[in-house]
C-alpha cells in the first residue's frame, strides 16, 4: 500500500471545490502532497525502520498533514464567517435549478459521474475499510446488526432506477423541475459516499499503522528523543517550562492523531455542504418552519415523495446533537502538564477516546432519528435514510 491516503487528495480538492477560492482561502497544497510521495515512496511499514533518512520521512509526512489540515480549519473557518455575514445560501436553492436542455444534459453528466465514481471506489476500497463505511455510514439501528444486502445497494438500487428514466419534455415544467432535484440529490449521494469511504481509508490507515509505544519508561530509552519544539505550538499544550525530550514514537502518535481530528472535521463539513441546497429547501435558515418541514417533491421512478423537509429537520438534529466535543490538548497547560513521555501518552489516550466518542454521538443521533422516520412512515430503503447516515 503507498502513502495517498496521507495526501491532500480527494479531500482537500472537494473542500476546494465546495468553497471556491474566495478572499485567499484556497490553498494549493498538491506540491507538498506530491514531495510526499517522492520522500516517502514505498510501504507505510517502511518508516519504523531505523535510520535518519525514514525518520525524516515520516517527521516531513506529519508535518505536511498538520498544514494540510490547518489550512482545512482555516478554509472552514472563513466560510462560518461567511454564512454569517451573508443572509443568502452559498448554494442556489434547488427550485432556481435551469432547467434547459443544456443543463439537464449536465446534470445526467454528473450524475452519472458521480455513481460511477461511488462504484469505483467501493470496489477499490479492503475489506477494512468497507468494513467501517458499513458500521458508521449505512442505516443500522443498533450495534452489529446483520445486513441482508450490501452496504451500497439501496444507493446502486435507486441510482439504476434513475438511469432507466426519460428526461420530461419542456412543456412539463414542474416534472422536469422534480426530476432535476433528483438527479441532484443522487448525484449528491454519491459523491458523499464516496467521500467517507475515502475518510474509512484514512481512518483504517492511521489506525493500522500507528506505532504503539512501550508503556514502560525504561523502554524508550533505546528509541530517538525529541524535544518540545517538535511539536506545534507546544508551548500553548505543554506550557513553557522545563521540558524533558520525549520519545518520537510517542510524539508522532499524538500529532497523527490530532491531524486526524481536523481531517474528519473537514470529511464532515464537506459532506454537509453537499446537501446544503436540501438542507435549505426553501431557503429558511429555521430547520423547523412548518413550511420547510412539508417540503417534498415526487421521485421520477417510484411517483412517490421525497420528503425533503423532513431530511432537513433530521440533519439539523443530529448536527445538534452530535457536534464535535474534542479533548482540548491545552488542558494539559493548564493542569500544569510537561512536555515526558508519561505525559505524551495521556494526550494520545484522551484524543483517541475523544474521536472514537465522536463517531459514536453521531452514530446514535442518526439512529434516533432513523427511528423517528419511520415511525412516521418512511420506508427503511427510501434514499432518505441513506442520505441521513451519510452526514
Amino acid at each position: 500500500m503507498d502513502d495517498q491516503w496521507l495526501q491532500g487528495g480527494p479531500w482537500w480538492k472537494e473542500l476546494n471545490e465546495q468553497l471556491g477560492a474566495r478572499d485567499g482561502a484556497r490553498l494549493d497544497l498538491q506540491d507538498a502532497a506530491d514531495n510526499i510521495e517522492e520522500i516517502s515512496s514505498g510501504p507505510f511499514l517502511s518508516w519504523r525502520q531505523r535510520g535518519r533518512r525514514t525518520r525524516s520521512a515520516k517527521a516531513a509526512v506529519i508535518a505536511v498533514l498538520v498544514v494540510l489540515v490547518s489550512g482545512a480549519r482555516y478554509i472552514m473557518s472563513k466560510k462560518s464567517q461567511a454564512q454569517q455575514t451573508s443572509p443568502t445560501p452559498q448554494t442556489p436553492q434547488l427550485s432556481q435549478l435551469p432547467l434547459d436542455d443544456g443543463s439537464m444534459h449536465q446534470y445526467l453528466y454528473e450524475f452519472n459521474r458521480a455513481a460511477d465514481e461511488m462504484h469505483d471506489a467501493w470496489e477499490a476500497s479492503e475489506i477494512p475499510v468497507q468494513q467501517a463505511f458499513q458500521e458508521f455510514f449505512t442505516p443500522s439501528l443498533e450495534d452489529g446488526q446483520e445486513l441482508f444486502q450490501g452496504p451500497l445497494t439501496p444507493i446502486f438500487e435507486h441510482v439504476e432506477k434513475m438511469r432507466e428514466c426519460e428526461v420530461p419534455p419542456e412543456s412539463d415544467v414542474e416534472a422536469r423541475g422534480e426530476f432535476a432535484q433528483h438527479l441532484q440529490l443522487l448525484r449528491n449521494v454519491c459523491r458523499v459516499a464516496t467521500l467517507r469511504l475515502k475518510e474509512m481509508e484514512f481512518a483504517v490507515n492511521v489506525n493500522k499503522h500507528m506505532m504503539e509505544p512501550a508503556p514502560a519508561h525504561e523502554k524508550f530509552q533505546n528509541n530517538e528523543d525529541v524535544p518540545a519544539t517538535y511539536f506545534p505550538r507546544p508551548s500553548e499544550v505543554f506550557g513553557s517550562g522545563s521540558m524533558d525530550n520525549v520519545d518520537k514514537k510517542i510524539a508522532d502518535n499524538l500529532m497523527l492523531l490530532m491531524a486526524a481530528e481536523d481531517k474528519h472535521d473537514a470529511y464532515n463539513f464537506v459532506a454537509r455542504n453537499y446537501f446544503d441546497g436540501f438542507l435549505k429547501p426553501v431557503g429558511e435558515d429555521d430547520a423547523f418552519d412548518p413550511a420547510r418541514s412539508a417540503a417534498r417533491y415526487q421521485v421520477p421512478y417510484s411517483g412517490k415523495p421525497f420528503l425533503s423537509g423532513a431530511f432537513a429537520e433530521a440533519a439539523e438534529h443530529v448536527f445538534r446533537d452530535s457536534t464535535p466535543i474534542y479533548w482540548d490538548p491545552r488542558q494539559f497547560h493548564r493542569d500544569g502538564a510537561k512536555w515526558t513521555n508519561e505525559e505524551v501518552l495521556e494526550a494520545t489516550k484522551r484524543q483517541q477516546e475523544g474521536i472514537s466518542k465522536n463517531f459514536e454521538r453521531r452514530l446514535s443521533s442518526k439512529r434516533e432519528q432513523m427511528r423517528a422516520l419511520l415511525q412516521e412512515g418512511v420506508p427503511q430503503d427510501d434514499l432518505l435514510i441513506s442520505a441521513l447516515f451519510l452526514l
